[in-house]
């Protein structure tokens, strides 16, 4: 027998199924997405069913890019190049001027829903900094300790301010994909009356959806002695915006957030309406 300092054995780790590994310029992981017409697998961010195709939607960002640069190139040719080039980028969402008051719908731009829904952003967003400059213990019955664990976290409000930047813009120009903001309209409306517990679940139909499976599903049935056994496939249920689009998944998780910090600085007296763990 061997010598066991003579005899090594190592696990080999997966390449077919390595976690959470991003493939070239594709914000989805492979596997996010499953086509059941073909029974293909592939990427979520651009539905790609080939394992080392390129992302698609990537592309078509810096076409799009490439053209608005080239635009105002030619816009601007008086201009200097270092000007130019600036005008090109997108400027990030100033957030350093929140509303330190949560105004009624009916005062917002004359009651147009999507500047409410960044009205009532800005203002969670600026009272959760504030809160954090401030020190000041927060605490809610209803929520774990988990969950307030980001609210004393400066890192968790930069991440949630990056997520929710790509909604703010949608809001701004007005295409949000609209099925997805008839939730976040009621999602915050309802907040903004302390209705958190509907809002919360609100937030669980717009997530989940009608969902009966979140993946193919092979069932098997055994029959009778020597007759084998009779495979049943459950095909997975449709996928919704929160599945297909890792950016809206971001922002529509944040949102959630800040319906749990709105909570937390506006409780309703009634804590059965609070949203729970």
């Amino acid at each position: 027998m061997a010598d066991k300092d003579e005899v090594q054995r190592h696990l080999v780790s997966s390449e077919l199924y390595m976690e959470d590994r991003y493939d070239g310029d594709h914000e989805a992981v492979w596997g996010s997405f499953f086509d059941r017409e073909r029974g293909l697998w592939g990427y979520a961010c651009c539905l790609a069913t080939q394992r080392h195709q390129s992302c698609k939607k990537a592309k078509d960002a810096q076409e799009r890019a490439k053209a608005k640069q080239q635009l105002g190139s030619e816009d601007d040719s008086d201009e200097s190049d270092e000007d130019s080039a600036e005008g090109t980028k997108e400027k990030p969402i100033d957030w350093s001027t929140p509303p330190l008051e949560l105004l009624a719908p009916s005062e917002v731009q004359g009651g147009r829903s999507e500047a409410y829904v960044e009205h009532f952003i800005r203002f969670v967003v600026g009272a959760w900094r504030r809160q954090l400059e401030s020190g000041s213990t927060i605490c809610d019955a209803s929520l774990s300790a988990a969950e307030l664990e980001p609210f004393r976290s400066t890192n968790a409000l930069q991440q949630a301010e990056s997520s929710l930047a790509p909604l703010v813009e949608q809001l701004g120009r007005g295409d949000v994909d609209s099925h997805v903001y008839s939730f976040l309209n009621k999602m915050i409306t309802l907040a903004a009356s302390r209705e958190y517990a509907e809002a919360g679940r609100v937030y669980m139909e717009l997530a989940l959806g009608h969902k009966k499976w979140n993946n193919v599903y092979s069932n098997f049935q055994a029959m009778n002695t020597n007759k084998g056994a009779r495979m049943k496939i459950i095909e997975q249920s449709d996928l919704t915006k929160y599945d297909s689009d890792p950016v809206a998944q971001r922002y529509i998780q944040s949102v959630r957030k800040l319906v749990q910090f709105a909570q937390i600085i506006r409780p309703n007296a009634d804590l059965a309406k609070h949203m729970r763990t």
